[in-house]
């Protein structure tokens, strides 16, 4: 008798505990701090509009805009060296936007500003052109537009030294550029790249040097979709 009774005290013990943990996680999972919700394993919730949106669509026009008390235009980044390109950390929120922003603050992309960047023709050929400034930074240069294959520069060896590296932020900065690319239906872009990707990763020479974590981003990356 004891015997049972005791174990009927252990599992309502448990099961309030578990109740209690089951309520933390729901509370947490359900916070309303982000600007975006994960739905599934590839689709992100991007919010309709933003304040911030004009700015961001005014940057890609070539105006100067002021963010959070600085003055920012998009020739600057694009004047950047290679040696600039590696050690600043504020340009790519800025040129490759997404749903959130990363180390430094910029605009985030919604609905409306990826709408815009999709059809306005000033802005996409801009988008072309920072692309085509970080691929160079890469050691690539895209051809055949609007197929957007890729061809290896002469300096792809000493370029790669930058990114074909355990441990580095410019993986998390292809996995950004991946899903900036879909969110404004530059797919072609996205797929070239992605096969890139693969293709280092199945060489024996670079195979090392990609990490599993980084490359499973970038598959993701690569197959996202907006909800």
């Amino acid at each position: 008798m004891c015997f049972n009774l005791c174990n009927l005290l252990i599992f309502l013990l448990l099961f309030t505990a578990c109740e209690k943990d089951t309520r933390t996680s729901t509370k947490n999972s359900t916070s309303t701090g982000s600007l975006t919700s994960t739905i599934g394993p590839n689709e992100v919730s991007l919010l309709d509009s933003s304040p911030d949106d004009d700015i961001l669509l005014d940057f890609y026009r070539q105006k100067p805009v002021k963010y959070q008390d600085r003055d920012i235009v998009i020739t600057e980044f694009w004047n950047f060296s290679n040696d600039e390109l590696e050690s600043a950390h504020d340009y790519v929120q800025w040129l490759f936007p997404i749903e959130k922003t990363g180390m430094s603050p910029a605009p985030v992309m919604t609905k409306n500003t990826a709408a815009v960047m999709t059809s306005d023709a000033e802005i996409k050929k801009n988008i072309l052109r920072s692309l085509d400034i970080f691929l160079k930074f890469m050691g690539y240069t895209r051809v055949n537009n609007p197929k957007c294959d890729l061809v290896r520069n002469a300096d792809f060896e000493k370029r790669a030294k930058n990114w074909i590296i355990d441990n580095t932020h410019n993986h998390l900065r292809m996995t950004r550029l991946l899903k900036f690319l879909k969110y404004i239906n530059l797919d072609s872009c996205t797929e070239s790249l992605f096969a890139e990707f693969t293709k280092l990763k199945a060489d024996k020479k670079y195979e090392n040097y990609i990490p599993k974590n980084a490359f499973k981003y970038w598959q993701k990356a690569r197959l996202v979709k907006v909800n």
